[in-house]
Order: structure tokens, then C-alpha cells, then sequence
């Protein structure tokens, strides 16, 4: 009984760990697209007036809707939710169709009605969901290695890391996902070897995994790692995914639906080989990960839970490092990590048969973790983080905008700007380095003041000329070397 306590005492540690400081700092970067989506579902349910109706044809038939839910239901209104990204200074739901991860965005919609909106309620559903990762992660630790001071490590580090706390506090999708993908494999892998109460295991399972696959598309790569542990241990398995890949394919040529997002499937040239730094250099280095792997594989792949969860990390890495056609980033291994963590320490009780020297392996893990999220501390709690803040930049804005003015950004976020009439003139950059001197010039032309605004780090979207033209013929209100709020504004005047 000892070890439930202390699994309560690891849960009530990652809350806190998560909940601390948590409305401190500004919404940021993607945070400000998840806002504006939970928000428009707030102010719908408030008011039907609020609410955005598709005129689109395609959108009135049940069965459009069903395929874009099982397809595409991120960016046209599916058969269970359409959802519009908010205006805040209009107040009024803009055109832009935005249903990505839709069942965090409906959990934080919920958040907003119990608790207002805020940086905070904006972020508690991701504390919740990391902080039930806790429990969760040592009912995962438990089922592949059979050992309780295994999985009361391997939950220790989910709580006190300072990855896992960094995303658990980031009101994204990332932590839901994570959550939600280690119980499909869980609820999987339990109807792969248990025989009693298989059909509600088979239920979760489907649940799961349909969740998965409505956060995030890549969870559609788990029967692909399935079909492969099905090949070596599992041959009924194999065959009833085969059977069903084919079906798919049959549909998918008949209907004309790419059930398989083709588009996101390509030859990679060259590889993307940051997905293993991704996924492997926490918490300690890629080479001491990988090698621990190496030498311990004879032995993964004689066990079948191991072999299972090798499977899946591989059929993932192999994909996103040689066939994806998506810009590499580390979130999209996210839902990795924790499977990656507890091979390490499977590999670790492998290598080290001697109970104390295992301690000892896992002590050396936990202190190095524990570094990492002490260094972190003003990072996470303290806005020492060099990320923009708007919320005291912008008060620039709000003091000095005329009727007549406008305002010309790279990506606003206009959360912070809502104190601003309904009729201010806004108007929003394109990214990418899009914009010429040409056009900036003609927005210019438009009123007799303008204010343009970005973040430091956006400066990329811009071409050389773009920036030489506004510092030369601008007035530099905010940014480097006035404050420290990392955004640029500058004031023109014709």
C-alpha cells in the first residue's frame, strides 16, 4: 500500500508543479490560435448570435460532414462541431474555419464558463491533463515492465520534468494528446494479452484512439506500428488490419477520399534527423539513449509488450525522420516521449540484473531530471523566458490610437487589444517574407498615422528591404533597446 501513497503524493507534486504561476505570463505563440477558438465556442453557447453558419452547400449534407470528420476536421465544420476563430476587438466570429484537437478546444470552451477567460483558465485543461499523465503513466509503467519501483520512477520523472511541466502548462493540444495516446496504447496493448473483460478493453481502446485521431492526425500511425507487432506475435491481429488497409484503400478510390493524407506523405530529402534529438535527448543524451537501446534489443524484441512499444516508437520515427512531408518539429514526437522514457528504463533494468545497481541507475536519472527543472525554475515561474509580452506593449497602442489610425502586424494578437473600438482598422501582414516594399507602401498610403506591429522573433517573415524601409522612415516606439517586452512598434506618419 506504501506505493499508492506515494503515487498521490508524485500526482499532488506534478499539480503543483503545473499549477504555479500559471496566469503569469502572456498567451503565446500558438496559445493565441487555441484562445480564439475556445472562445468563439464560449460566446456561441452565450448567445446564439455569436455563432457562425456556414452558407457553403457542401457543409448543409450529413454525410460531407461525417467524411470531413473522419478526413478533415480541422478546417471545414464536421458532423460533430464547427468552430470559428474570434474576433476580439470586432467581437464577432471571423471566417476562418479552426476545429484542430476540437475536444480540447470544446474542454477549454468549458473552462471559460466556469472560470471566465483568462491566461489562467486558458491553460488549466492542459495542467489537468498532464497532471492525470501521473496515475495514468504508472498504470502504463506497471502493465510493460511489471515492476512497481519501476513505475514509480518513471511517473517521478513525468512529474518533476521540466518538459512535461513545460507543455502541461502551454494551452495547447500537446497535453491533452499525450494523455489520451498513452491510454489508446494501453487499452490496446490490455486487449492484445488479457482475456477477461475483453470487449470494454476493446471498447476503451476505440474511444481512445478516436480521440487520438481528433487531436492530432498522426495517431493514425498506431495501427500501422500495430500491423507490424502483429506480423511477429500476433497473427490475427495482422491479418484483420491488413484486411481492413485494403478496405480502406477500396473506399478511398470509390468514394475519391484520401482517407490516408497522401499529402503529408513524401520521400524525405534529406531525412529529418532532428526527429532523434526530438525524442531521445531527454533526460539524458541521444547517444546514451540510443545505445542503451542497442544493447539491450536482442532482449526487447524476446518480449512482446516491449516488442509492441518498440514498434510504435520506430514506426513513428521511420515515417516522420524518411516520409513526412511536414516542416520538422519536436511537437510532433510529444506523444513519444513518455514511451521512449520508459524504454530507457526497461533497458536500464536489462543492463543492470542487481537491484542496487538499477537503484542506483535510477537515482543518477532522477537527480539529472531534477537539475534540469531546477535550472528551468525562472524559465517556467518567473517570465525569464525572452518571450514576447504583448499584454504591456501594446498598452502603447491603446494609449496613443486615433479614430483615423491604423495598425499593420504580423500575427496580433488581439486578445490584448480588445479594449480597442470594434471599427479599429487592423490590418494583418502576410507571412513568409510574402510582402513587398510595393504593397507595404500602398497599406501605408492609407491613413495619415500608422502603428506597425511583431514580435522580435517574427522578423523572419519580413524581406530586408521591408525592415530597412520602416526603421528609416518610422518612429521606433517599443522593442530593442527601449524595453525589454520583446515586440517592435513603430509609428509612421505621412
Amino acid at each position: 500500500m506504501k506505493y499508492k501513497w506515494l503515487l498521490i503524493f508524485f500526482t499532488l507534486l506534478a499539480l503543483i508543479l503545473r499549477l504555479y504561476h500559471l496566469g503569469l505570463n502572456d498567451l503565446q505563440e500558438e496559445e493565441n490560435t487555441t484562445v480564439k477558438a475556445a472562445a468563439y465556442l464560449y460566446f456561441c453557447h452565450q448567445d446564439q448570435a455569436n455563432c457562425q453558419i456556414s452558407t457553403d452547400p457542401f457543409d448543409q449534407k450529413p454525410v460531407n460532414k461525417l467524411l470531413v470528420l473522419l478526413t478533415d476536421n480541422e478546417t471545414k465544420p464536421n458532423l460533430l462541431t464547427s468552430i470559428y476563430l474570434w474576433d476580439w476587438i470586432k467581437k464577432a466570429p471571423t471566417n476562418i474555419h479552426f476545429a484542430r484537437a476540437w475536444p480540447d478546444l470544446h474542454l477549454n470552451s468549458l473552462a471559460y464558463q466556469l472560470m471566465g477567460v483568462s491566461e489562467f483558465s486558458s491553460r488549466i485543461v492542459s495542467v489537468l491533463a498532464g497532471t492525470l499523465l501521473i496515475p495514468v503513466s504508472f498504470l502504463f509503467g506497471l502493465y510493460f515492465s511489471g515492476s512497481i519501483t519501476l513505475s514509480l520512477v518513471y511517473s517521478l520523472l513525468l512529474s518533476s520534468s521540466f518538459f512535461f511541466i513545460q507543455f502541461s502548462r502551454f494551452a495547447r493540444l500537446y497535453s491533452g494528446f499525450i494523455l489520451i495516446f498513452l491510454l489508446s496504447v494501453y487499452f490496446t496493448a490490455r486487449c492484445l494479452s488479457d482475456r477477461s473483460n475483453k470487449l470494454l478493453k476493446i471498447i476503451a481502446a476505440l474511444v481512445f484512439f478516436t480521440l487520438a485521431y481528433f487531436y492530432h492526425l498522426l495517431a493514425l500511425l498506431l495501427p500501422v506500428a500495430l500491423l507490424i507487432y502483429g506480423l511477429f506475435y500476433h497473427r490475427r491481429l495482422f491479418l484483420s488490419l491488413l484486411l481492413a488497409l485494403f478496405g480502406l484503400f477500396y473506399l478511398s478510390s470509390k468514394l475519391g477520399v484520401d482517407f490516408f493524407h497522401l499529402d503529408f506523405i513524401s520521400l524525405a530529402s534529406p531525412p529529418h534527423w532532428s526527429y532523434l534529438q526530438a525524442v531521445f535527448k531527454y533526460p539524458i543524451t541521444v547517444a546514451i539513449s540510443l545505445g542503451l537501446i542497442i544493447l539491450t534489443f536482442p532482449k526487447l524484441l524476446r518480449h512482446k509488450k516491449h516488442f509492441l512499444l518498440l514498434s510504435i516508437l520506430f514506426t513513428y520515427l521511420i515515417f516522420l525522420i524518411f516520409f513526412s512531408t511536414m516542416t520538422p518539429s519536436a511537437a510532433y514526437t510529444i506523444h513519444l516521449l513518455p514511451i521512449s522514457w520508459l524504454l530507457l528504463l526497461i533497458c536500464l533494468k536489462h543492463i543492470f540484473p542487481s537491484r542496487q545497481l538499477r537503484n542506483f541507475a535510477y537515482t543518477v536519472l532522477l537527480i539529472v531530471n531534477l537539475l534540469q527543472l531546477l535550472t528551468k525554475v525562472p524559465y517556467l515561474y518567473f517570465s525569464r523566458n525572452s518571450q514576447a509580452q504583448p499584454s504591456k506593449a501594446y498598452k502603447i497602442i491603446l494609449d496613443s490610437l486615433k479614430p483615423d489610425d491604423q495598425i499593420l502586424g504580423l500575427q496580433v494578437r488581439d486578445y490584448y487589444l480588445k479594449a480597442l473600438p470594434q471599427n479599429a482598422l487592423i490590418t494583418a501582414l502576410p507571412n513568409h517574407q510574402q510582402l513587398t516594399l510595393p504593397e507595404l507602401q500602398q497599406l501605408l498610403a492609407k491613413a495619415n498615422q500608422s502603428f506597425l506591429i511583431w514580435e522580435k522573433e517574427k522578423l523572419v517573415h519580413l524581406k530586408p528591404e521591408i525592415i530597412e524601409y520602416v526603421t528609416v522612415h518610422t518612429t521606433k516606439l517599443a522593442g530593442e533597446g527601449i524595453d525589454n517586452y520583446q515586440v517592435e512598434i513603430y509609428q509612421y506618419q505621412k
